[in-house]
C-alpha cells in the first residue's frame, strides 16, 4: 500500500515525519537495513520484518488463548478462540502486511490480556504481567496516532472503576503516558522529525463545515470571509466526499498555518455554524463515521498485492497449492452473505458494547474494563477518522474480540 511505500521512502532517503508513526518506521528500518547490508536485497529486509511481525502476532494470540486456559475456560471455547486467530483471512493477510495497524492490534490485545491476568491474578509471575502491561501500553501509544488518546482514556476509566486499589497499575499507566509523550514530542523535536499536519485531526469539524457549504448555502458574509482564509469555498462542492476527508483536507492544508495560529477563533466559528445547522452537522458526522458503528457498507479490507514501486520490492509465490488456497479463502468470505458478517466492524463494536453492558449489570468491573480500551479506540476514530469505514483502523477490534467474548461469557471453571 502507499502508506508502506512512503515509510520505505523515508528510510531510504533519511527524511522522516511522524505522519506515519516514526517508531514503527524505525522498526521497519532495522530489518530493511539488515536485508540491504547483509544480502544487498531490500526484499530480504521486508521478509525479515514480516517474519518478526508474524511471530509477534502469534505471541499475542497465544497469550490470549493461554490466559483463557489458565482461567479455566472449557476446551471448546479455547478451540473456537484459537481457530478464529488461525483461520480468519484478515489475520493471515495482516500478518504479512507492513502496516502499523497490525502491530497496534497486537499491542491492544496484549494490553487487555495482561490487565486481565493482573486483575484476576492469573499466573505466578506478577512482575512479568506488569512488564507486559508497560510494553503493550507503550506500543499502543506509539504505533498509531489515536493510540495515545485511547490509552489515556483507558487510564481515566480504570481509575474511575478501581480508584486507588491498584496503585502500581495506576503508576504504570501514568509512566507510560509520560514516557511516550516525551518520545513523541520533545525527542522528535530534537531529532527534527515533523509532526502530522495540523489539519489531520480535524476531519469531523472540517467535513461538517463543508457539508453546510454544500447543503445549506446560507453562511453569513462574515462566516464566508473567515472560511475563505483557510480554504477555497468555491471548490468545496467540486471535491467534497461525504465519507472521505482527503479532498477537503487538501483544500485546508494550503493555509493550515493560518488555521493553527487562529485555532481559537475557528473553534468558535465551528460552534457558531453548528448551532445554526445542527441537522447538517449530524448528517456529516454520520456519513464520516458510519462504518464503525453500523453495517452494510462495502469497503476494501486487505491487499493481496504490492503496489508498483521504484524500490525493487516485489512479491512472488511459487506454490500453486498456496495460491489456490489463499484465493479461495480470501475470495469466499467477502462474497458470502453469512461469512461477511465476521468482517463487519459495526457488528463487532455493538457486540463489544453488549459485553460491556453485561459486565456492568453483573457488577464485574474486571470484565467491563477489558472491553474499554477497544471501545476507546473506536471513540478516537469517531472523533477524527479520515475515512468512513477503514478495516485496518479498527483491526484491534478483531484481534481482541474473541478474547473479550470468551473472558466475559465463558468464565466457567473446568475440572
Amino acid at each position: 500500500m502507499i502508506d508502506s511505500l512512503v515509510q520505505i521512502k523515508q528510510i531510504l532517503t533519511g527524511s522522516y515525519t511522524n505522519h506515519h508513526p516514526f517508531f514503527h518506521t524505525m522498526l521497519i528500518r532495522f530489518f530493511v537495513t539488515v536485508g540491504i547490508r547483509l544480502f544487498q536485497d531490500i526484499n530480504v529486509g521486508i521478509a525479515l520484518y514480516c517474519i518478526f511481525q508474524i511471530f509477534f502476532m502469534a505471541f499475542s494470540f497465544a497469550c490470549a488463548v493461554t490466559t483463557l486456559y489458565q482461567d479455566g475456560l472449557l476446551k471448546r471455547g479455547l478451540w473456537i478462540c484459537a481457530g478464529y486467530y488461525v483461520l480468519m483471512p484478515f489475520h493471515i493477510m495482516y500478518g504479512i502486511t507492513v502496516w502499523k495497524d497490525t502491530m497496534f492490534g497486537g499491542f491492544v490485545l496484549l494490553f487487555i490480556v495482561f490487565i486481565y491476568r493482573r486483575l484476576k491474578e492469573i499466573g505466578r509471575f506478577k512482575s512479568f504481567n506488569l512488564l507486559m502491561i508497560l510494553i503493550s501500553g507503550v506500543g499502543m501509544c506509539l504505533f498509531r496516532s489515536n493510540g495515545y488518546f485511547a490509552f489515556a482514556l483507558s487510564t481515566l476509566l480504570f481509575m474511575l472503576l478501581f480508584g486507588k486499589r491498584y496503585l502500581k497499575l495506576n503508576i504504570s499507566f501514568f509512566a507510560v503516558l509520560l514516557l511516550t509523550f516525551l518520545l513523541k514530542h520533545p525527542l522528535l523535536s530534537a531529532l527534527q522529525v515533523p509532526q502530522p499536519d495540523f489539519v489531520e485531526g480535524l476531519s469531523i469539524p472540517m467535513q461538517q463545515i463543508a457539508r453546510v457549504v454544500i447543503d445549506d448555502q446560507d453562511l453569513t458574509p462574515k462566516q464566508q470571509e473567515a472560511l475563505e482564509k483557510i480554504m477555497d469555498l468555491s471548490r468545496v462542492p467540486e471535491v467534497y466526499n461525504s465519507g472521505l476527508y482527503d479532498p477537503v483536507k487538501g483544500l485546508a492544508r494550503v493555509n493550515q498555518d493560518y488555521l493553527r495560529e487562529h485555532a481559537g477563533e475557528y473553534l468558535g466559528l465551528w460552534l457558531e455554524i453548528g448551532i445554526s445547522h445542527p441537522t447538517t452537522y449530524m448528517k456529516a458526522f454520520i456519513d464520516q463515521t458510519k462504518g464503525y458503528w453500523n453495517g452494510g457498507y462495502w469497503k476494501w479490507r486487505w491487499l493481496d498485492y504490492i503496489y508498483k514501486n521504484d524500490y525493487g520490492i516485489y512479491m512472488t509465490t511459487k506454490s500453486e497449492i498456496y495460491n489456490d488456497f489463499t484465493a479461495t479463502l480470501f475470495g469466499t468470505m467477502p462474497r458470502n452473505d453469512f461469512l461477511v458478517m465476521f468482517l463487519c466492524i459495526g457488528m463487532h463494536v455493538w457486540a463489544i458494547g453488549v459485553l460491556a453492558f453485561l459486565s456492568f449489570l453483573r457488577r464485574d468491573k474486571k470484565g467491563l474494563f477489558i472491553t474499554l480500551p477497544v471501545l476507546a479506540v473506536i471513540v478516537s476514530l469517531l472523533m477524527a477518522t479520515p475515512v468512513y469505514s477503514e478495516f485496518r483502523y479498527a483491526y484491534s477490534v478483531f484481534t481482541c474480540f474473541p478474547f473479550m467474548l470468551l473472558a466475559v461469557l465463558g468464565s466457567v471453571k473446568s475440572n
